[in-house]
């Protein structure tokens, strides 16, 4: 019996797709990713593209094939039962949940929707992977004792999960460093299915041996995996946890409980060398790139809801850096009372009693404290100054309260300050606000943080300018040319472009959408007839043309297209020419035998029909 007639095989020798999915190798691996289980199922279905098996497995020719963000994913299980359902695998199979426990609930669940049912294009970006400077590449990763422990146990080596993860530099297993591959790290490349033992790996730019550090970071992020993915982090709490580890390590000042960067950095660069962070992102070897660093954790332990940060790298060593390990870490925050300021759903409960210690709760006390006196006719000033705070930050918070402050100004005079509200108010710029009224750009900012409301004034009027800016760009460029694509608008108007796609992508999509194309076909009847005459007429020539040149052959149709103007461009149209269709083929047909009356009686046969 042949492979074509043994059951479960096409005709083209690919095994066919009912079969494959009966296939005992076709069940999950331990700790592997969707990413590996489908290459191990395009090798072993034979397809030499990458689109069949996303097809076979995805319906789709190039969503899915993505190692990082999956898509499709019921499609997959639909197609493959023995793999569980959706919501199983997007958990447990891939390592988007690494970025959840930072994330609001509600957002988490719409990004499952669309992993689950679709695609998430927009994922990297609304998660803060891409402007983290941590790169949003994910490059494959993978321990060289693991792959020959799965050639041993399962017959193939294949991606685990735990190594993808990106604060897990080193194998949770061995303690070795683990290897990069250098596939899916390219355009080239990013549609392909491949398996550890199809690609080649980077040399690991660590030390050859690992350190506690940067085993206490992979348990770290593999714990933060491991949380269900409804589990949201307070930030207030976590906040209010970071400030008070900072106090009680004598990171900070005694007057206002700013944080002492003469000892924060030297342990952060510290904990980067260590762990080897800082090898694996260059940026951080410099001094500039530990002070970056620096400034990161720090705000986030001021809990500036402005300039939050939701990564979970920047959590997870300042974690580290402040509590040693993971699991002290967490400890002291199911411990700590929560502030239910941002979460949706409470923490399970641990029976632990709350504290009467204001430092468990010092921003908010403070916050809290700062109003009361602000009512009690107390001047910010002095309220500032007994509890330990900055004026500015004091102004700020009396602001959002909707108190505005009660100024005694150097330069800041009313007739100064009213036109600069009122400028400020109809969205003009800092910089030239700045200059046009003779301050610096750090006091417009004050002035947009201290003044009730004017900040929210400001940035609509700003969006609403942006707006109306990129729009009327759109609309000049699709105007002057109306036959365009919307690609070669995009790269002559790229700002406009990338401004309504973020911000106003309804509107773009309605303006491609319902732009007035060109006429397809010209309003201009052509007469075929004379056209058919006249092509026939130089055909004939070219080809005497040529005969009279050369002594043997005859002209072919290439030759007689270069010497016949529209001839070219007319050729999927020949069945309205029949005169040029058979001069073409007389012409084609001449030859030249020898020498004498048979070769003058040819060139004169169609000099006369010329």
């Amino acid at each position: 019996m042949t492979s074509a007639e043994q059951p479960g095989t096409r005709q083209d020798g690919y095994a066919h797709p009912s079969s494959l999915f009966r296939l005992p190798l076709i069940q999950w691996l331990p700790d592997e990713t969707v990413f590996s289980l489908c290459s191990r199922l395009h090798f072993l279905s034979g397809h030499h593209v990458p689109s069949k098996t996303n097809s076979l497995l995805f319906r789709s020719a190039r969503s899915g094939s993505a190692h990082d963000v999956p898509a499709h994913l019921q499609s997959l299980v639909g197609r493959l039962p023995g793999l569980g359902n959706a919501g199983d695998v997007f958990k447990k199979h891939t390592l988007i949940p690494f970025y959840f426990p930072f994330q609001e609930t509600h957002r988490c669940q719409t990004w499952i929707e669309q992993v689950v049912l679709g695609t998430a294009p927009h994922l990297k970006a609304q998660l803060g992977i891409a402007s983290s400077r941590f790169g949003a590449a994910h490059p494959l990763k993978a321990c060289a004792e693991c792959m020959d422990e799965d050639v041993h146990q399962h017959g193939a080596a294949y991606w685990h999960l735990s190594h993808q993860l990106p604060g897990v530099l080193v194998c949770p297993l061995h303690r070795k460093d683990l290897q990069t591959a250098t596939v899916k790290v390219s355009g080239k490349d990013r549609f392909c299915w491949t398996l550890p033992a199809e690609v080649a790996f980077n040399p690991p730019p660590q030390a050859s041996v690992c350190s506690t550090a940067a085993c206490d970071l992979a348990r770290a992020s593999l714990a933060l995996h491991a949380l269900p993915t409804e589990f949201c982090f307070e930030s207030d709490r976590l906040a209010t946890l970071y400030m008070r580890r900072m106090v009680e390590m004598g990171w900070t000042r005694r007057n206002d409980l700013t944080v002492a960067r003469s000892a924060f950095e030297p342990a952060l660069s510290r904990l980067l060398h260590e762990s080897f962070m800082s090898t694996v992102w260059p940026w951080m070897t410099t001094g500039q790139g530990v002070h970056t660093m620096a400034e990161r954790l720090i705000r986030i332990s001021y809990g500036s809801r402005s300039r939050e940060s939701r990564h979970p790298l920047n959590h997870l060593i300042l974690q580290l850096l402040l509590f040693g390990t993971w699991d002290s870490f967490f400890q002291e925050y199911l411990n700590a009372p929560s502030t239910q300021s941002r979460r949706q759903k409470p923490l399970p409960s641990t029976g632990a009693q709350e504290s009467d210690s204001s430092v468990y709760q010092l921003n908010e006390d403070r916050r809290s404290r700062l109003l009361e006196k602000l009512n009690q006719g107390v001047s910010t000033t002095q309220a500032a100054n007994e509890l330990g705070i900055t004026v500015t930050t004091a102004m700020s918070w009396a602001c959002a309260a909707g108190i505005a402050p009660s100024r005694r100004p150097k330069l800041l005079k009313d007739p100064v300050l009213r036109p600069l509200i009122k400028a400020l108010s109809n969205g003009e710029d800092k910089q030239h606000a700045a200059e046009k009224h003779g301050v610096s750009v750090q006091t417009i900012t004050r002035v947009l943080l201290t003044e009730p409301g004017l900040h929210q004034r400001w940035s609509k009027a700003r969006f609403q300018k942006e707006q109306a800016r990129s729009r009327s760009a759109w609309k000049a460029i699709m105007t002057s040319m109306p036959g365009a694509s919307s690609v070669i608008w995009r790269k002559l108007e790229p700002a406009a472009y990338a401004w309504l796609y973020r911000n106003d992508q309804a509107w773009l999509q309605e303006a491609i959408a319902n732009r007035s194309l060109p006429p397809k076909t010209s309003p201009m009847r052509r007469d075929w007839t004379a056209r058919d005459e006249l092509l026939a007429q130089l055909v004939k020539k070219a080809g005497f043309d040529w005969l009279s040149v050369h002594l043997k052959g005859h002209p072919t149709l290439a030759e007689l297209c270069i010497q016949v103007h529209g001839l070219r461009q007319v050729l999927s149209a020949l069945h309205k020419l029949p005169l040029t269709q058979l001069a073409i083929r007389e012409v084609c047909a001449a030859r030249r035998r020898g020498a004498g009356h048979q070769e003058q009686s040819t060139l004169a046969g169609i000099a006369d029909n010329t």
